[in-house]
């Protein structure tokens, strides 16, 4: 940054000392005319500038301290020591232009290093950003996958043929979430508990995701199968978190419910900050992709979800 600051007040005083020297070479151009005139109107006789003779006085002075009384002898016949004035004004101007150009070459080559340093700087800062941004989603690192089931009838009940006694999908569904959690609770390093009549898996170890969504999948799949037998369709519905090891699993929880409740079949949902932790794994077995926009606590989400690769 300091680098930067010191190319902006280079660069400001190029500008500053090029507009000076342009504000001088108008000065001698100015001076060049209106002495150039008076020495006309003088040889001719003429008075018409006569305001200028003070002025004349004084470039004549200056004239006789760079050189004497050398001019004045070698040219008695004409005012030889306005003529030199005249000449060494033009001298002037001519190096005036020359000085403002160099400023502005020199002007142009500080503001391409400065283009150049904003660009270090700012590519300096992205990479900072980037990584900055890379701790955050890398301290993700414990996961929570919510489930959630549901049994209906494989035939309605208007549709049941009579003397065949109907279904109790409550004690199916009992049955349903025992057998599951049998089944979660072999995965090893995996949390199991039970929030109502949701079940929930959590880890420490969020490289582990992938293995308990498949484990998940293949217990739900089997139960599936197993009830349509019975006449029951088992649905089930998935939601995954990533959070921080210091957050308390009610906080967790109480992000994954609203996305329980949106009950949009069996893929798992989950939000834009699992997707970024879960992208970062080396072999994922799932894609995330936008399921859609939904309202969740009164504010519009962007909600994805996983689906295993074909």
């Amino acid at each position: 940054m300091d680098s930067i600051k010191n190319l902006k007040r280079l660069k400001f005083l190029c500008k500053l000392f090029a507009n000076l020297t342009m504000f001088i070479q108008i000065l001698l151009i100015l001076s060049v005319l209106f002495f150039s005139v008076y020495c006309f109107l003088h040889l001719l006789g003429s008075n018409a500038f006569s305001f200028m003779d003070s002025m004349a006085l004084q470039a004549k002075s200056f004239i006789q301290m760079l050189f004497g009384n050398s001019i004045k002898a070698s040219l008695p016949n004409v005012d030889g020591e306005l003529v030199a004035f005249i000449v060494v004004n033009i001298i002037a101007v001519i190096l005036a232009v020359q000085l403002k150009m160099l400023l502005k070459t020199y002007g142009e080559e500080v503001d391409k290093k400065l283009v150049e340093e904003k660009a270090k700087v700012e590519v300096k800062f992205n990479k900072e950003l980037a990584d900055e941004l890379h701790k955050s989603i890398v301290s993700y690192s414990s996961f929570m996958l919510g489930c959630s089931f549901n049994v209906v009838p494989l035939i309605a009940e208007s549709m049941q043929v009579y003397g065949v006694e109907a279904i109790d999908t409550e004690k199916i569904k009992s049955e349903v979430v025992a057998k599951f959690l049998g089944a979660m609770k072999s995965l090893q390093g995996i949390s199991v508990s039970k929030e109502g009549n949701d079940i929930l898996m959590s880890s420490t170890n969020f490289d582990k995701v992938d293995l308990v969504i498949v484990a998940a999948l293949d217990a739900f799949n089997r139960l599936k199968k197993e009830y349509r037998e019975q006449k029951a369709v088992v649905k089930i519905r998935l939601a995954l978190e990533a959070y921080r090891p210091d957050t308390s699993l009610k906080t967790v929880y109480a992000s994954i419910k609203p996305l329980l409740d949106l009950n949009l079949g069996h893929e798992v949902l989950c939000y834009g900050n699992v997707k970024s932790r879960y992208d970062m794994l080396k072999n994922p077995t799932f894609t995330v992709s936008v399921k859609g926009k939904y309202d969740i606590h009164d504010n519009e989400e962007t909600i994805y979800s996983l689906v295993k690769k074909s």
